[in-house]
């Protein structure tokens, strides 16, 4: 069994037909420059070749059949592009998607979150720095929360009410200080 199979391709729709329409444009200005090329090259060839012997009519539908051969062509070449477009692209949005929730969650203060990509995927290396850096994260967060439950149980065993009341406030200032930090 393959974990993690893909089910939906199109996740981001917008996204993935601008990179198609971005390829298409310039696979049909290809064609455009082919046809014009072809045809400028072909009618007077033609023509001048055979000195006569066939019609510039007869140039001009050879050229054009060319030309529609070149259409066929591309048209079958815009449908392959289509394909692979919208598989290379879920290559690429599906974890820019995975990130962007992933921060969702950092941002509500959820840590415990992780990336975890396809085979083929990209970002790998990216994916594989963020889930250490949050795993590091998290250790020290755990660690400053542990430091902090040490020093309120010392506070407990101070005896002097002054020493006390300011161990309390600067506890208390630390605390508020982390929390605004995290929840930024």
């Amino acid at each position: 069994m393959v974990p993690f199979r893909r089910k939906i391709f199109l996740v981001n729709k917008p996204y993935q037909f601008r990179y198609f329409l971005f390829i298409a444009v310039f696979i049909l200005a290809l064609f455009a420059a082919v046809s014009i090329s072809s045809y400028l090259l072909i009618h007077p060839l033609l023509f001048h070749q055979f000195l006569g012997a066939i019609t510039k009519k007869q140039t001009s539908i050879f050229a054009f059949k060319l030309i529609g051969c070149y259409g066929l062509e591309t048209l079958l070449l815009l449908g392959l592009v289509f394909i692979f477009s919208v598989f290379f692209s879920h290559k690429i949005i599906g974890p820019v998607n995975r990130f962007r929730d992933l921060l969702k969650k950092i941002l509500q203060g959820d840590l415990s979150g992780r990336i975890i990509l396809r085979d083929g995927d990209e970002f790998k290396a990216l994916a594989e720095s963020l889930n250490l850096l949050l795993e590091k994260v998290k250790l020290n967060n755990e660690n400053i929360n542990r430091q902090l439950g040490e020093l309120g149980e010392k506070m407990e065993k101070v005896q002097d009410p002054v020493l006390r009341e300011n161990f309390e406030l600067k506890l208390a200032e630390i605390r508020k200080s982390l929390e605004s930090f995290l929840n930024r």
